[in-house]
C-alpha cells in the first residue's frame, strides 16, 4: 500500500504520512483548509499536513495520471478510481439538464484504501455452492464491515474455479477497473467486468452478450436495483449481491428488499459482524442456518 501512495500522493503529503500506521488505516481524507485525517476502524488520527487547493489539485492530477480529460464522466459522478483505490470527490457540482457534469473547484478528496483479503470467503463457500451451483446469496451488514472485501473474494474464487462471472462495478468498488481497463483488484480468471454503470444496465448487457453464470452487485437498494436482480435470476444466473442493513428485522423493513426475501429469491442470507466476521446465516425460509 505504502508504494502504491507513493506514485498517486505529493511527495510532502506521502511522507508526512508515511510514519504513521497506514497498514491499518481505512481512509486518507484531505480537505482543503485543514490538516490531513487518517481513519482507522476504531477512529481518527489528524496528520501534520495542511491541504490548502493546491495539493488537493496535485493529488487528483497525480490520481488521474494528469488526465483529467479522460477521467471527466467519473469526475461529474463525484468519485475517480486509480490502481485499485477509489477517490470520493467533494466541490462545487456544475449541473446541467439536472445532471451533474463535472465538479469545479475541488473542495475535498476521500482516499478510500481498500486492500483485497484472499481466503476471507473460504468458511462461507460451502454454505454458497450446493453441488456446483451456486445459490443465489446476499452479505449483509453496515456500512464499513467487510461486505465489498467478501465479494470480491467469493467472485474471485468462483470465478478461478472456472464459472463465468459478470461484476457490475457500478462505483468501481470491486473490481476497480481502471482507464487502461486493468483491475486494481483480482477478480478472478473467468470474470468480466462493467464498470461505472447502472445495475439494472449492467445486467442487460451482461445477459446479452457475456453469458455469465453468475453476476455480482454491490449495494442493491433501490428500485432499479432490484429490477436488476429479478432481471439476472430470469435471464437464467445467480446473484451475489451486498446490502446495508443491521439484522434481519431491519432488514425485512427495507421497501424495495422485502419482496426480494418474501418471494424467497435469495437462498442464503448472511450478516457480517465487525470487518468481515460472519455473524448469521439465514435461509429461504428465514430460518438460521449458522
Amino acid at each position: 500500500m505504502r508504494e502504491k501512495l507513493k506514485k498517486y500522493l505529493p511527495e510532502g503529503l506521502y511522507y508526512a504520512l508515511n510514519g504513521q500506521q497506514m497498514e491499518k488505516a481505512l481512509e486518507i481524507r484531505l480537505r482543503a483548509g485543514r490538516n490531513a485525517v487518517l481513519r482507522y476502524p476504531d477512529g481518527y488520527e489528524e496528520i501534520d499536513y495542511p491541504v490548502t487547493a493546491v495539493v488537493l489539485k496535485e493529488t487528483l492530477e497525480l490520481l488521474c495520471g494528469y488526465s483529467l480529460y479522460a477521467y471527466a464522466s467519473d469526475i461529474a459522478r463525484g468519485f475517480i478510481t486509480a490502481g485499485g483505490l477509489r477517490v470520493g470527490i467533494g466541490g462545487r457540482v456544475v449541473f446541467s439538464d439536472g445532471e451533474s457534469r463535472g465538479i469545479r473547484t475541488v473542495s475535498s478528496l476521500n482516499i478510500r484504501l481498500s486492500r483485497p483479503v484472499n481466503g476471507c470467503a473460504d468458511k462461507l463457500l460451502p454454505y454458497i455452492l450446493n453441488n456446483g451451483r451456486v445459490r443465489n446469496t446476499m452479505l449483509v451488514s453496515p456500512p464499513l464491515c467487510g461486505k465489498t472485501t467478501l465479494l470480491r473474494d467469493i467472485v474471485r474464487q468462483l470465478s478461478d474455479s472456472g464459472i463465468n462471472t459478470a461484476v457490475i462495478d457500478e462505483r468501481s468498488e470491486i473490481a476497480c477497473l481502471d482507464a487502461d481497463g486493468n483491475t486494481g483488484h483480482d477478480v478472478g480468471r473467468c470474470s468480466d467486468v462493467l464498470s461505472g454503470c447502472g445495475k439494472a444496465v449492467g445486467v442487460t448487457m451482461a445477459l446479452r452478450s457475456l453469458a455469465p453464470e453468475l453476476i455480482a452487485l454491490d449495494e442493491i437498494g433501490e428500485k432499479a436495483d432490484i429490477q436488476a436482480v429479478n432481471n439476472a435470476v430470469t435471464g437464467g444466473s445467480a446473484v451475489i449481491c451486498t446490502v446495508h442493513s443491521d439484522d434481519l428485522e431491519t432488514l425485512c423493513k427495507r421497501k424495495y428488499i422485502l419482496p426480494l426475501i418474501e418471494d424467497r429469491l435469495f437462498e442464503r442470507i448472511v450478516f457480517l459482524r465487525g470487518k468481515g466476521v460472519i455473524a448469521n446465516i439465514y435461509d429461504a425460509e428465514r430460518e438460521k442456518i449458522c
